[in-house]
């Protein structure tokens, strides 16, 4: 029986491939699961928070929570490239810092599209630009300042239908432009006349108005710091995937999880 021989080569740099989707998986993977142990961590520790807190506190915990988020996707990044780059141990630096390039897109792609992420994200971006252009939409109608505009015009009437209802029917009219409607709405839900009608809607307007601006400001502050907040993200997220792969295949070169290579190189007959 032929028994083959074997010759040893130590310290092999000779990459077989540009990127190695094993170690990519890998790393993907492992960055998943520390993402997953930081925020768990987070929400452990922001729960305890909670009991007592003001209404400042909340917006405190709010901005605290985005800042431990991202805390969070970079060191997940950073370590998944980084052990990516351990895992494929004949890879150069460059190719390393690459491939945890690709560990981080995989993992946003997943953060951004997985499991109906990208629906509601999308969802609330329609919603946030609907409200922003001043058009009727249930995010912008339902926000108190505008809501207390139209019920401290109306509260006093004599309403058929429930007061909620006719501050929601008002609102829809007044937000799509529609003054006379709105007019025509009040006159036959509170029986009155068409000039008394006028005189309720001139009153409101104005306080109507400035809730709306005061609404679609609010929105447009919050597309403004998710849309920073992301950019950010990616951006650092990108970086920490760059550095992170260089640094494995740095480390790699210094201490190598495998230092030698073992193959056939003759079958005697």
């Amino acid at each position: 029986m032929a028994t083959p021989n074997y010759r040893t080569e130590l310290n092999s740099t000779q990459p077989t491939t540009l990127l190695n989707w094993k170690s990519i998986l890998g790393g993907f993977f492992i960055a998943g699961f520390i993402y997953a142990i930081l925020i768990a961590l987070g929400l452990g520790i922001g729960g305890l928070t909670l009991k007592g807190i003001t209404q400042d506190g909340l917006i405190g915990l709010s901005i605290g929570t985005g800042i431990w988020m991202i805390i969070s996707t970079l060191i997940a990044v950073f370590c998944g490239a980084f052990f990516a780059a351990r895992l494929a141990p004949f890879i150069e630096s460059r190719a390393a810092a690459m491939q945890g390039l690709v560990v981080t897109s995989l993992f946003f792609a997943v953060m951004v599209f997985g499991a109906g992420t990208s629906l509601m994200f999308a969802g609330k971006i329609v919603g946030y630009t609907v409200g922003a252009a001043g058009v009727a939409s249930t995010s912008l109608l339902d926000q108190p300042a505008v809501t207390a505009a139209i019920e401290n015009a109306i509260g006093n009437l004599n309403l058929k239908d429930d007061v909620s209802v006719v501050i929601k029917g008002v609102a829809t009219r007044l937000a799509n432009g529609n003054e006379q409607a709105a007019k025509n709405y009040l006159a036959r839900e509170a029986g009155l006349t068409p000039a008394q009608a006028d005189q309720r809607i001139a009153d409101l307007l104005t306080n109507f108005n400035r809730a709306v601006a005061e609404a679609t400001e609010v929105s447009g502050n919050a597309i403004s710091a998710m849309g920073w907040t992301m950019f950010l993200t990616f951006l650092l997220g990108g970086l920490a995937g760059y550095f992170g792969g260089g640094a494995g295949a740095t480390m790699n070169n210094r201490r190598p999880f495998v230092s030698s290579n073992e193959r056939p190189i003759s079958r005697a007959a």
